[in-house]
């Protein structure tokens, strides 16, 4: 390999790290837990949930094979999905003991509402490339991950080519398990040492880290904490507040940084099989769709209108999202002495929530208020309530 191979192929890691770090951050931004694929399942329950789509009737033995996995860790997860109703297990004919995993009604709806929600964040970034970038991105993509010999255990369903063959891709080079591309690292302690490294040589505190990584800031906390007793960084306090760190990286850290990406380089060099300018056009797309970074505490609450929803469209809009979202009509008779009143909440002219609130006659007060939002945390609903109807918020 030359050295021109190799800085190319380092350019193409990186801006696979970047593209992984933006469409994790923009599923976070959309309201969902650090961790979460899409609404309600995790991305380890998304890989189970898609693996038994492509290939039904496997066991807990199996599937911990192919995910290189405990068989303890693989059963737990698949409790939590049986327990949901997303898959059934039952016993073989050939042997009781032995329990086939087959994905239920319910589980290929989560699936499709997950590919739907992942499209939608890859929408978002992607935007900077045009649709046939896009699908040359997700070729060369597939080509990648084929070298990596990375197993076709995707099924795209509407969803986004690019994002599924990241999936293959992260899959078979390690991020569910403790050795993420050869580092002895898993993909958060990858993720925060990479990004340490960004900033080169200078302080950075631990909540401007968490700004632009898509963990909960105790992830970062406790991360850092470990760092610095490996000898990878220098933590300081910033001023009187005990909670406060700065944080850079020390001789050790930068040096683990940089043969975690030389591995890294060498292994992607590999796995492109030497096709002349597929690395270079590789890192050309990957570089523009990660030109602009999302930060976590983008204020979408300015951009929310609210409508009332007493008639017409709005009013048929609001009772279908009702049905469809909350399972369930809100508005039931008022109380004596104060009246509902129905809104809907939007984005864009786009429907995005629903809000239903219950004023005193005499007094115009809210008495009590029901809200449901599309990727709404419970945090930002308050925050819609207040933004709106202040002062009788408070």
């Amino acid at each position: 390999m030359t050295s021109k191979s190799l800085s190319v192929a380092a350019a193409v890691w990186e801006g696979i790290l970047k593209l992984q770090r933006k469409t994790r951050l923009l599923a976070v931004i959309e309201g969902l837990a650090p961790g979460e694929a899409g609404p309600g399942l995790s991305y380890n329950e998304g890989l189970l949930l898609h693996i038994l789509q492509t290939t039904p009737n496997k066991n807990v033995k199996e599937i911990s094979e192919l995910l290189h996995l405990e068989r303890s860790w693989v059963s737990r997860l698949v409790q939590g999905l049986e327990k949901r109703g997303l898959l059934r297990a039952r016993p073989s004919s050939e042997d009781k003991r032995n329990k086939l995993l087959t994905i239920t009604a319910k589980g290929e709806s989560a699936i499709v509402a997950l590919s739907a929600f992942r499209l939608r964040v890859m929408d978002q970034a992607l935007a900077d490339l045009s649709s046939k970038e896009r699908q040359e991105l997700a070729k060369l993509t597939e080509v990648l991950a084929d070298g990596f010999k990375a197993p076709r255990l995707f099924s795209e369903l509407g969803g986004d080519p690019v994002d599924a063959e990241l999936a293959r891709l992260s899959w078979e080079i390690g991020v569910l398990g403790d050795d993420y591309m050869h580092s002895g690292m898993n993909v958060t302690q990858y993720q925060i040492l990479w990004m340490l490294g960004c900033y080169q040589e200078r302080f950075v505190s631990a909540s401007e880290l968490h700004q632009y990584l898509p963990f909960d800031m105790s992830t970062v906390s406790r991360t850092l904490v470990a760092f610095e007793e490996e000898g990878l960084v220098e933590r300081e306090k910033l001023g009187r507040d005990r909670r406060a760190n700065s944080v850079t990286l020390e001789r050790k850290g930068q040096q683990k940084l940089r043969a975690n990406l030389e591995c890294a380089a060498e292994n992607i060099a590999r796995a492109s099989n030497g096709q002349p300018g597929m690395l270079e056009r590789l890192a050309e797309l990957l570089n523009r769709a990660t030109q602009v970074t999302p930060e976590r505490h983008r204020d979408r609450i300015k951009t929310l209108e609210l409508y009332p929803a007493e008639a017409g469209e709005m009013l048929k809009d609001f009772e279908a999202y009702c049905t469809n979202k909350l399972g369930r009509t809100p508005i039931g008779p008022s109380k004596r002495g104060s009246r509902k009143q129905r809104f809907a909440l939007c984005q864009d002219r786009q429907l995005m929530g629903v809000l239903e609130i219950e004023r005193a006659e005499e007094s115009g007060t809210i008495s009590s208020f029901l809200m449901a939002g599309e990727m709404l945390p419970e945090r930002e609903c308050a925050k819609v309530l207040k933004n709106f109807f202040k002062p009788e918020a408070e």
